[in-house]
């Protein structure tokens, strides 16, 4: 009994029904599970899927023939196919498009998963469209045909001014992005001024050790200039114990020659001039040899060719060497 009825039904929707002033074939209409699913042709033979949790309620229809007659009859646009699904929320609806041609342009090649709409009191768009590696998400209340198809052909025309003026998730990555551009600045900003510290710290401790470097140099200057002053005050007096020693040395020789000159008296006490140039040649000789004697330089000198007698060797060994020679 329960296979005729159905069979009935179904019979009778094959005739049509009327969905607030349209024209509708059923197809078919059954429950599966916990939901029901009708599926409608119009007159064109677009096929209409529906899927509501109980039979459909004549608000219900009217709703499906409000937007049948918004959506479906545009010269624009030609449905492929579409699928209502009723919710407690409310209606979405999915429309495959077979054509779009707007403003001279294809635009249903841009819309992989044609066009979403949703329906609470009015109706509402959100899908997406891919053109030039760019996923562009239009969304809005949708308000006339021409506002619609401007917003699609506009999104087509140029997707990245497109996405940035109206794709809320770019606009924050945009904003993201400046975040982390901005704390990166500002990472970089304070290890900038660490470092700028740290480079402030040894300049100071540069300048220090400049300041003290410089007072070392002025306490080594002045030491320098009076060391400078003591060894100009020692060079002076250098020469002028120079002078006197060459003053002594003059009156040392006189004075030798003066009492060498008394030792070399002859038999009758009469000076005799002696050779200078062999006295000091008896010195250089005995300063070179000092355990020479008399007689090893009388040798000496005998060797040079220099011919002095031997009291004078003598008289030099006693008075410049204070050597005696009967001692030796």
């Amino acid at each position: 009994m329960k296979r005729i009825l159905i069979f009935l039904i179904i019979t009778i929707y094959a005739h049509g029904a009327d969905f607030g002033g349209v024209n509708f074939s059923i197809i078919s209409s059954e429950k599966e599970g916990s939901v029901y699913k009708t599926v409608l042709n119009d007159n064109s033979g677009i096929e209409i899927n529906i899927t509501s949790p109980a039979n459909l309620s004549v608000k219900q229809q009217g709703i499906i023939a409000n937007s049948y007659n918004t959506f479906f009859n545009w010269k624009e646009m030609k449905i492929a196919s579409a699928h209502y699904i009723f919710e407690d929320t409310g209606l979405s609806i999915v429309l495959s498009i077979e054509s779009l041609v707007y403003k001279n342009t294809n635009l249903n090649k841009y819309m992989p998963s044609g066009i979403q709409l949703y329906y609470n009191n009015f109706f509402e768009y959100d899908f997406r469209m891919f053109k030039d590696s760019l996923f562009m998400r239009l969304k809005g209340q949708y308000f006339s045909k021409t506002e619609f198809l401007d917003e699609i052909f506009n999104a087509a025309k140029d997707p990245l001014l497109y996405v940035q003026v109206h794709d809320p998730s770019y606009l924050i990555r945009q904003i993201d992005e400046i975040k982390a551009h901005n704390n990166k600045q500002d990472k970089d900003q304070f290890e900038l001024l660490e470092k700028t510290n740290s480079l402030l710290e040894q300049y100071l401790d540069l300048d220090n050790r400049h300041n003290d470097l410089l007072q070392s140099h002025e306490a080594l200057t002045e030491n320098y200039n009076k060391l400078l002053e003591d060894l100009l005050a020692l060079t002076e007096k250098n020469e002028l114990l120079t002078g006197e020693k060459e003053s002594l040395s003059a009156q040392q020789e006189k004075l030798i020659n003066g009492v060498l000159s008394l030792n070399n008296r002859n038999f009758f006490g009469s000076l005799e001039i002696y050779d200078a140039n062999a006295v000091k040649e008896i010195i250089t000789i005995k300063t070179s040899n000092p355990e020479f004697t008399v007689k090893d330089t009388e040798t000496a000198l005998k060797e040079k060719g220099v011919k002095v007698a031997t009291k004078t060797i003598e008289a030099v060994f006693i008075i410049y060497f204070a050597e005696f020679p009967q001692n030796k």
